[in-house]
């Protein structure tokens, strides 16, 4: 080692020459001198017998090279012949090194395919889950986006060669044997045709249903499919009622007192012991019960109501003529009526009531007494139930009996109590049916009337009414609230309108 020394001192020497003196030329001839005092100075301390010719022929050579390298190397360094002073090189940190992923991930493809690893490749799947798992190693971070995207993260000394080791690990993790790339493709295969066939078959379906419904006799009504439930506005349709009342051409100039007796009539047949008859079901629209003697001339008022059904087609025949009685009373200054929606129309007349059930004008108190009765009223609710006559007149053509029982029939008041006890009544001579007139011979009472003035128990209640109107209205308002209920089941969350 130590005749190394000498020789690479020497060499070093000879470097520093040529950087001053330039040149190849001085290189050349100071070559051999180099190595020959080298080799003097090795032949006195190495022999044959250790092997010292050979160490020294060795070194001859390895000095010959270096010097011609190094004087090559000097002689492209510029220099100045003027100078003696051997130049001073500056040190300069080596650059940065550039990240250049791109090699990195070439490098990693490089090393993939390989004939003595199982089936010739260390990775011919690359999936999310590798993904996964090289961002989890610290390598890489995930991107903001919320798709599976990578993007290199800062790394620190050496890990692009931890990037290029871990990822054919990983590669050959994940990797597939043949037989199971070929199971993944026919079960691929087979998905594939599954789905064909879904498909084709879905196509036949829609076809043939296509089909049936362009042969059908009745076509598909588009319009009622998207059509969504109907938001029911009672307030809407009690708007449009009330908007028809008024008709100076019709009697009094108002429609309100008919429909109050639509009302009454449609609930007035409920039986309490039965459990059949009243506002449910509407059944007045179909013969028998429309063509019975106590409705002669309702169709006028279900004929006025008729285009209100049409314009609001959601609301029952039941809740329609119902809610018009109630609209009637209250526009025509009567109290308010409670009022609930829920009533069902009965699909055909099988559920119409037998005749008889509703009052019978040319009867006495007893009728009157059994008729309310049998539908649940007491004597205070029946005097107060028979004051809606405070409204509207009679007619030759309907009910058989002629004129108003007061001189203000489209105004709901106490009046009819007030003409009843305050004037003289006489049975009325003519060829018609029983009733009684005043003197003025323009008013008129039925005789079921003058039985509430004859009837002890009705004749304190008639005069209690005659003198007190909220009375009457607070009863009134009670009682055919109730009556325009009977028989008619309502959901429990039910709100009076």
């Amino acid at each position: 080692s130590s005749v190394f020394k000498r020789a690479e001192g020497k060499l070093w020497s000879l470097r520093a020459f040529s950087s001053a003196a330039g040149g190849e030329q001085k290189v050349a001839e100071a070559a051999p001198k180099a190595a020959a005092a080298a080799a003097a100075d090795s032949s006195s301390t190495n022999s044959p017998k250790n092997g010292g010719s050979h160490l020294s022929k060795i070194l001859i050579a390895g000095g010959l090279a270096a010097a011609g390298y190094y004087g090559y190397n000097a002689s492209k360094t510029p220099s100045s012949p003027k100078s003696e002073e051997v130049p001073v090189i500056e040190k300069k940190a080596p650059p940065a090194p550039v990240k250049d992923y791109a090699a990195v991930a070439k490098a990693i493809a490089e090393v993939l395919d390989n004939n003595e690893y199982d089936d010739g490749s260390y990775g011919p799947v690359y999936n999310a889950g590798f993904a996964q798992r090289l961002a989890r190693s610290g390598l890489f971070k995930p991107s903001n986006s919320s798709k599976l995207q990578w993007r290199p993260r800062t790394y620190s000394a050496g890990a692009e060669q931890k990037v290029s080791q871990g990822a054919g690990a990983q590669a050959s993790k994940y990797a597939l044997s043949p037989e199971q790339i070929a199971i993944e493709y026919e079960r691929s295969k087979r998905n594939i045709k599954r789905s064909q066939y879904l498909l084709f078959g879905g196509c036949l379906v829609s076809g043939a249903y296509a089909y049936i419904l362009m042969r059908s006799s009745k076509p598909l009504d588009i319009d009622a499919l998207q059509k969504k439930d109907p938001v029911k506005d009672y307030e809407a349709v009690a708007n449009a009622i009330a908007e028809v009342l008024d008709n100076s051409e019709y009697d009094d100039g108002s429609y309100g007192p008919v429909l109050v007796r639509l009302a009454w009539h449609a609930s007035g047949t409920y039986d309490k012991n039965t459990g059949t008859g009243g506002s449910c079901g509407a059944t007045m629209r179909f013969a028998p019960e429309c063509e019975h003697g106590a409705n002669a001339g309702l169709a006028v008022a279900r004929s006025l109501l008729e285009p209100i059904k049409q314009q609001f087609p959601w609301i029952s025949y039941g809740d329609l003529w119902t809610l018009a009685g109630k609209v009637a009373i209250e526009e025509m200054g009567g109290p308010t009526i409670p009022w609930r929606s829920g009533r069902k129309d009965a699909p055909n007349g099988t559920h119409c009531t037998p005749d008889g059930r509703l009052p019978d004008a040319s009867l006495g108190a007893a009728h009157v007494q059994d008729v309310f009765g049998r539908m649940g009223f007491n004597d205070r609710e029946t005097v107060a139930l028979i004051g809606a006559h405070t409204v509207g007149r009679c007619h030759t053509d309907r009910s058989g009996f002629v004129n108003p029982w007061t001189n203000a029939p489209t105004t709901f008041s106490n009046l009819f109590f007030q003409e009843l006890t305050t004037r003289k009544w006489r049975k009325k001579k003519w060829d018609g049916p029983v009733q009684y007139e005043d003197e003025t011979k323009e008013l008129m009472m039925l005789p079921t009337d003058m039985a509430l003035l004859w009837t002890r128990k009705y004749k304190a209640i008639v005069n209690e009414y005659a003198k007190d109107q909220d009375a009457f209205f607070k009863d009134f308002s009670s009682a055919f609230s109730r009556l325009l209920e009977l028989g008619v089941s309502f959901p429990e969350d039910s709100v009076p309108l």
